[in-house]
């Protein structure tokens, strides 16, 4: 409304004649065009928008001047008309901060996500040390959006007794694979509507359980939920929601990737993830050199030791990920300031703010192996595989990325450092860790799971094989190797019967372990080998070998695991031909086909024998 002219008397003033913002423009500190009945931001966060009611008109006596700059509400007038404007975002950020957002905008812009961020969006960030709960940087949820509980758009409803459920499933039969989330604080949270409605963790997680429910209804909901998770979590990431919980979100995202066999899509979100972790510092939270801007988010001792948890997580997701494929890890152990976290156990059973049981990560190998902690009988056979998989990657590492500076004595010193380290860390097990059978049923899981990684870190340092995960057959001087009795392929085949003998072993014991989707490319690996000695010797037991993982992977695929369902159609693929294979002109590896005219290209990789 305008104001009136300039007389003597009583006249009435209006607080001014600029636009007020609506409520949830006011609680994200966002410019609001004003419009009605919904303002632009509001219609495109499809989020209901409300405005406080006009203002009363205020009566003064006297000349008309200019209205006071204190009467509007909450003072907002006074910055609106004494600076010339108002800017919610006048805050800076830090420069990390707007570099993720540019990073992140572009990501979403690619996407099919119906979400628009402004060109002069500057986030404000009033600490890292505030580590509040997402839904305060999130816009207001209603029931009218869609996320009033966690279901899917034109998808069945979860009921809170179904989310409690699907969460119990989950703690019980996936969390242990990859130990990151406080139960007990976790299903208190869930009992919040509103929070469970705006979490990505909650969706993730229900997505993973979902594939296990025995109702169908449920099950069907997986794929639906995990975009619901995905899409949720842009918005977290966008919002500066939960920074602990947004990573523990896309931790689940990632292995729900991974167990669907999309590597890359694995990979794309294990970046996203990490350089997220990377921009808060919680890849440094024990490094003494970290900068003193650098503050972590975290309220109490717990919650810290939640998060070792969780990076730790995030590396072994990255170490699974892509050891088979022969490609860079995205996790630069280099710059991983985390120490091992304690007996992950804790985090069923409640964390205790003592900091007891940790110990320090470092990259040198003589660390790998087991040692005694003051103050703990014995080790924990998580640290043992963390430290396991922290190897497998270092040979990994050797076996498929040589540096441009290297030479021929650094490369055989560093293969023998690496072998003469597997060799300590197999000789300083624990004893009840030397064979399944006298592993204790707790630890029968993560027992089977590290002596397979071991035997597999033997495998590719005795014969780095990164061409079995994409290959469309098997390479014609691997072929030749098995037949011409290589020491190197010897060793590795040793070790392949090796993880066949664990495999019978804990059959016996708990099938259940042998179903951990991270076993998949080992097995796989062990399909390879088996089938190309098959082949040269004709010895009935390899290919009875071969049955055995097939079957396994039968297994896995019944679970819903689809990447054991592609390593399957490899090894039948494998089985289909004679194991031939030429090389064109062109430089490129051929399959060639008995009774065929037809050529597959194969990844030209090479095997090398050390």
């Amino acid at each position: 409304m305008a104001q009136p002219a300039v007389q003597h008397g009583t006249v009435q003033y209006y607080q001014n004649s600029r636009k007020k913002a609506c409520a949830a423009c006011r609680h994200r500190k966002k410019r609001c065009d004003g419009n009605r009945p919904a303002c632009s931001a509001c219609s495109k966060w499809n989020v209901e928008c409300i405005y406080s009611p006009s203002p009363s008109p205020i009566e003064y006596q006297g000349p008309l001047v200019p209205p006071p700059t204190m009467d509007l509400e909450n003072g907002e007038a006074q910055m609106a008309w004494g600076l010339g404007g108002y800017d919610g975002f006048s805050q800076m950020g830090t420069p990390s901060v707007h570099l993720f957002h540019e990073f992140f905008s572009q990501s979403l812009a690619n996407s099919n996500m119906n979400l628009e961020i402004s060109s002069s969006y500057s986030p404000s960030l009033p600490g890292l040390s505030d580590f509040g709960d997402a839904m305060n940087m999130l816009p207001s949820l209603n029931t009218s959006d869609g996320l009033s509980s966690p279901a899917s758009p034109g998808g069945s409803m979860a009921s809170q007794a179904q989310m409690v459920e699907l969460a119990q499933i989950f703690f019980e039969q996936d969390h242990s694979l990859l130990p990151c989330i406080d139960q007990q604080n976790f299903m208190d949270r869930l009992n919040d509507p509103a929070w469970a409605a705006s979490s990505p963790l909650v969706w993730a997680i229900l997505s993973v359980a979902a594939r296990r429910h025995n109702l169908v209804v449920i099950q069907s909901q997986h794929k639906v939920w995990h975009q619901k998770a995905l899409q949720l979590l842009d918005q977290s990431i966008i919002s500066q929601g939960n920074t602990l919980r947004d990573i523990q979100a896309a931790i689940w995202n990632i292995y729900l990737h991974y167990i669907s066999g999309n590597s890359v899509k694995a990979s794309l979100l294990l970046a996203q993830a990490y350089t997220l972790a990377c921009l808060y510092g919680l890849t440094r939270i024990d490094d003494d050199r970290r900068p003193s801007h650098v503050s972590l988010p975290f309220s109490n001792t717990a919650e810290e030791e939640e998060c070792r948890s969780t990076m730790w997580a995030l590396f072994i997701l990255d170490r699974h990920n892509s050891f088979l494929h022969g490609l860079h890890f995205v996790i630069n152990d280099r710059l991983f300031y985390v120490d091992y976290p304690r007996d992950v156990s804790l985090l069923q059973t409640g964390l205790s703010m003592k900091a007891e049981g940790r110990e320090q990560f470092t990259r040198d190998l003589a660390s790998l192996q087991v040692i005694s902690l003051g103050g703990m009988t014995g080790v924990p056979t998580v640290r043992l595989l963390q430290k396991a998989i922290v190897l497998l990657g270092r040979i990994t590492e050797y076996g498929n990325f040589v540096p441009l500076d290297s030479n021929q004595k650094q490369r055989a010193d560093e293969f023998r450092e690496l072998q003469s380290s597997l060799t300590r860390f197999w000789l300083s097990l624990p004893e009840p860790l030397s064979s399944i059978t006298n592993t204790p049923p707790k630890d029968v899981p993560y027992t089977t799971w590290l002596i397979i990684i071991l035997h597999t870190c033997s495998i590719l340092l005795d014969y780095p094989t990164s061409v079995c995960g994409k290959s469309g057959g098997v390479l014609k001087n691997f072929v030749s190797e098995a037949a011409g009795e290589s020491r190197g392929f010897l060793q590795a085949f040793n070790s392949v019967q090796a993880i066949i003998d664990v495999v019978k072993q804990t059959s016996s014991v708990s099938a259940s372990s042998l179903v951990n989707p991270f076993l998949a490319p080992s097995y796989f690996l062990c399909c390879r080998f088996l089938l190309a000695r098959w082949r040269q010797t004709q010895k009935q037991s390899h290919r009875f070998d071969v049955d055995l993982l097939v079957a396994l992977f039968d297994r896995m695929s019944e679970m819903g695991i689809q990447l054991s369902q592609r390593f399957k159609e490899l090894v039948e693929q494998d089985l289909q031909n004679d194991g031939q294979i030429v090389e064109d002109p062109t430089g490129v590896l051929m399959l060639s086909n008995p009774g065929s005219e037809s050529h597959s290209p194969v990844s030209n990789l090479q095997f090398r024998n050390m």
